[in-house]
């Protein structure tokens, strides 16, 4: 009998340690709160009571809170022990507490309803093994509840005082005190010098391109202001309503170039790529090390290497050595005979005849002068090479024509060297007004003494001839007095002039164009013929409606035509006059008898 009582004494020591032995080893964690509506004491509160219920159900062995906090900070070397609540440090902390497995508690709120959720972690699988889930009005009684739900699911006991759940008291909807939040937008202007730069908040990107407008939450922002090639700014700004503008003022991250040269138009390279024609201004550039060199067929080849800085600005004067060629020069008169003359290259005067000079390869125009003669010469040189030059120098021209323009050498006119024709005097005047060619605007329609400087040939009608019609003699009272501006000594004969067509101008210089095809041409009467008439801006001083033209050609039948007040009104005296360089006047407006108004407009500058 004592044996047997003993092998039954035996076996329930055996079956109660082997049941102490099943029970495994829990770490319950801090309970997250995901709905941010509940205070972090009710949830430590609830934790607490949660390992409380674990506890009385005897079915885990509960590591304590205390125990927990030790290994967190021991472990982990944190303060904020409380905060872990990701699942991998939620698995360290059990790992470290030797924990068979853990139970991870969260709260949410949905459909105006608290839920908590909690699952057991099997720590060896690191994977859940048991979940239990309870819904709760959001008052601490109700978690309290929930509590103790989830402490009966998970480990299978039900709640003390079973029977009937049910309890008497009011219902209805919980009403739940609630915040707006901090979500309240205002709308935040952007700036930065230089405009153009990007505006991030937060590391996303709010605005492309400064100055910008966007609205923004209210609260604090970590704004970041950039542009390509400059330090970026970022600092954080507490962003309220009404706040003054966003501003930065950003730093370069390159510094500048600026490269001049003697002489300047030199073609420039940066570290072998062209930037330009010198002068060159504020080239932007990387810190660092640099080359600059001039590029050009003419010069010979200099530079120089240089480092810059952030923020610097860096001035280069390249002094530019031109590669050279050799001329050999001399003059003779149309006879052949040897004679001394200027040597002008370019406008520059390096010599006279005969001589050998070192000029510039790139030198473009060779002239040789006497007072009275000239020769010239486009040159093409080869360098270090001798070009020998004999000039035979002509009869110097008063006029010279270079492309749409004419040059005066005995004065500082320029002229237009074409025509418009078909124009009244106010069209003439309008014409020259506008006229815009060899990079000129400022054309005007000449007065008389200057159109007269035109005339070749007829020495009446010429530059200081015997007509007396001038700028300050423009009066014409009758034509039957000489003793008034106005006279026979004002044209020569028609057709025998030195120009074309027996014009009186300088042959091979003026381009003429009197609208042959114009259908209207027959309207204009002789001041629109080929006899070549031509406005001046000098008016009669006697009547103003009237202003002095030039006719450079032939004017066969020019009825002359001026008033005399008779007692029985205004009668027209006419008298046929046949000729050439003919200077007269003609009326604005339809005129009398076959003048119509129409004539040509050749415009002058002062050099």
């Amino acid at each position: 009998m004592r044996k047997f009582t003993l092998f039954v004494l035996v076996a329930v020591v055996t079956v109660f340690l082997g049941a102490q032995e099943r029970q495994t080893k829990l770490a319950v964690m801090e309970i997250d709160d995901q709905s941010g509506k509940l205070s972090k004491k009710l949830l430590e509160t609830a934790a607490e009571a949660l390992r409380t219920e674990l506890v009385a159900s005897n079915k885990f062995i509960v590591i304590s809170k205390d125990r927990q906090r030790k290994a967190m900070i021991k472990g982990e070397k944190k303060e904020s022990w409380k905060e872990c609540y990701d699942q991998s440090c939620r698995i360290q902390l059990g790992q470290a507490l030797t924990a068979d497995n853990i139970m991870t508690g969260i709260v949410t709120y949905f459909g105006k309803k608290y839920t908590l959720t909690v699952e057991i972690i099997d720590l060896a699988k690191e994977a859940t093994v048991k979940g239990a889930k309870a819904e709760f009005d959001g008052t601490e009684e109700g978690l309290a509840d929930a509590i103790k739900s989830i402490a009966a699911q998970v480990t299978g006991v039900k709640r003390a005082g079973g029977g009937s759940s049910f309890k008497e008291g009011k219902i209805g909807e919980q009403v739940e005190d609630w915040e707006i939040g901090q979500g309240e937008e205002t709308i935040v202007k952007f700036e930065s010098k230089p405009d153009g730069a990007v505006v991030m908040v937060d590391g996303k990107i709010l605005c492309q391109a400064t100055p910008c407008s966007k609205m923004l939450t209210q609260g604090k922002h970590e704004i970041t202001i950039q542009k390509e090639n400059y330090l970026p700014k970022t600092k954080v700004f507490d962003i309220v309503k009404g706040r003054k503008p966003v501003s930065a003022e950003l730093e370069p991250d390159f510094g500048y170039l600026s490269v001049e040269s003697e002489p300047a138009g030199i073609e420039v390279l940066l570290d072998g790529k062209s930037i330009g024609k010198t002068p060159v201004e504020k080239v932007s550039l990387s810190p660092g090390a640099h080359q600059v060199e001039t590029s050009d067929a003419c010069y010979y080849q200099t530079g120089e290497k240089f480092t810059t800085k952030r923020g610097e600005s860096k001035n280069l004067r390249l002094e530019a050595k031109p590669k050279e060629a050799g001329i050999k020069v001399s003059a003779q008169d149309k006879d052949g005979n040897d004679i001394e003359a200027d040597v002008i290259v370019d406008d520059q005067k390096i010599g006279t005849t005969p001589g050998k000079y070192k000029i510039p390869l790139c030198s473009k125009e060779l002239k040789v002068e006497t007072g009275k003669s000239t020769y010239k010469e486009n040159l093409s040189l080869k360098e270090k090479k001798l070009f020998e030059v004999v000039a035979i120098l002509k009869s110097k021209e008063r006029f010279e024509a270079k492309d749409e323009i004419v040059v005066d050498s005995e004065s500082r006119l320029m002229w237009q060297r074409g025509n418009q024709a078909g124009l009244d005097r106010e069209g003439a005047q309008k014409y020259c007004a506008e006229l815009e060619i060899g990079k000129y605007s400022d054309w005007r329609l000449p007065t008389i003494s200057e159109l007269r400087t035109l005339i070749v040939g007829c020495a009446g009608s010429a530059k200081g001839g015997a007509c007396k019609v001038t700028d300050t003699c423009a009066n014409y009272p009758s034509i039957y007095s000489e003793k008034n501006c106005w006279s026979k000594d004002c044209y020569c004969k028609s057709g025998e002039g030195p120009g074309e067509n027996g014009f009186y101008w300088q042959p091979g210089v003026w381009n003429f164009d009197y609208n042959q095809d114009d259908p209207e041409r027959a309207k204009w009467g002789h001041h629109g013929d080929p006899e070549g008439w031509f406005w001046s801006s000098t008016k009669r001083a006697d009547d103003t409606s009237w202003s002095w033209l030039i006719s450079f050609g032939s004017s066969p039948n020019i009825f002359v035509q001026y008033k005399e007040n008779r007692a029985e009104g205004v009668a027209y005296i006419n008298k046929d006059v046949n000729g050439g360089a003919f200077i007269y006047f003609g009326y604005f407006g339809d005129g009398y008898g076959g003048f119509s108004g129409k004539a040509s407009a050749r415009c002058v500058r002062t050099r």
